[in-house]
């Protein structure tokens, strides 16, 4: 009988090291899982990538899922195809998205025909002239003027409201760079439409997601006059008689202060 007890004590001790052992090795086990899991996390070829507007870039996935896709956090920058094929669409930085895996993507310029002017919608004359400086050509109710040493760009102006808020910018670039002119714009703003002989551009993939309009324009035979708006066509999606009117007025304030 003591002999059949110390038996079973002994073959229960035994039992119990087993159960220790392998639990042991589940928790390894497991651990080992874990860590097999986190390496399948999808990964690019590159973390970032630099291109000018039309070119395309393929990424190569590592530990490629076939559930999650492809995506770009902003497509008027760069779009990003089913099959990793980035294109780059206008000047600017976006990231691309795939499942846990990323690259920063960045549209650099070829054209830099002249430094654009100042967009902050609503700050004040005091405020641009802090940033523009007061070597101003002009500084009237309406507006605020500036000769640039750019030969292919040589005025700048900024348009204010009644209550002396910035609600315009124009540009003045020679005709003798109008396909540098093109090329410059067309690589930074999407084109939407064409209206009294103005050339409308935005920035964003529709006028639902622009903040700005461009507005291109042959005031004569010597200069173009590039006009910066905040995007109120929202809603009417192309300009009314009424905006239209007002980029002629603006253009005209703009023309009389043209150099020869």
């Amino acid at each position: 009988m003591q002999i059949g007890c110390t038996y079973m004590q002994h073959l229960c001790r035994c039992k119990y090291q087993t159960f220790k052992i392998m639990k042991h090795y589940f928790i390894l086990a497991l651990f080992f899982l874990v860590l097999s899991g986190c390496s399948q996390r999808e990964s690019f070829n590159t973390s970032s990538v630099s291109l000018y507007a039309e070119d395309e870039y393929a990424l190569s996935v590592k530990n490629y899922n076939p559930d999650t896709e492809f995506l770009s956090d902003d497509e008027f920058v760069a779009s990003v195809s089913r099959d990793g094929i980035i294109e780059a669409n206008h000047v600017g930085s976006t990231m691309v998205f795939k499942g846990s895996a990323d690259c920063f993507v960045t549209v650099l310029s070829k054209w830099n025909t002249y430094k654009e002017p100042i967009i902050k919608w609503g700050i004040s004359r005091r405020e641009v002239i802090s940033i523009e400086g007061n070597t101003y050509i002009e500084n009237s109710q309406s507006s605020l003027a500036y000769e640039v040493n750019n030969q292919k760009a040589p005025l700048r102006m900024y348009v204010f409201d009644d209550f002396g808020k910035l609600e315009g910018s124009v540009v003045a670039v020679r005709t003798d760079y109008t396909g540098e002119l093109a090329e410059f714009i067309n690589e930074r703003y999407k084109l939407f439409g064409v209206k009294e002989y103005m050339i409308f551009y935005m920035d964003g993939v529709d006028t639902d997601s622009a903040d700005n309009i461009i507005v291109v324009y042959v005031y004569s035979t010597s200069y173009i006059l590039v006009m910066y708006m905040p995007n109120e066509l929202s809603d009417t999606k192309s300009p009314s008689e009424q905006q239209v009117s007002y980029f002629l007025d603006v253009i005209e304030t703009a023309g009389s202060m043209l150099p020869d």
